[in-house]
């Protein structure tokens, strides 16, 4: 009786390990999938982040020539 017992019992738990074996592959592959899109997705975002940073340093570069601008035509002005 004891013999059939733990001949049942690990029948049980080779299936379980045979289930748990193939849902971790699935699980893993579903993972590893999601891993290279959301890095992708850094990738790209890191490059508009790049290009946003260059877009904000050259547009407040101009605001600063036009500030200098309006500051000497309103010199001017009191000159005047």
């Amino acid at each position: 009786q004891e013999k059939n017992d733990e001949e049942v019992a690990f029948a049980t738990f080779k299936t379980w390990c045979t289930q748990e074996d193939a849902r971790l592959k699935t699980e893993v592959a579903k993972n590893t999938e999601s891993i290279e899109l959301l890095s992708a997705e850094i990738g790209k975002l890191t490059t508009e982040i790049r290009t946003h940073g260059e877009r904000i340093a050259t547009l407040s570069q101009e605001v600063a020539g036009h500030e200098a601008s309006v500051k000497a035509e309103e010199a001017q002005r009191e000159k005047d």
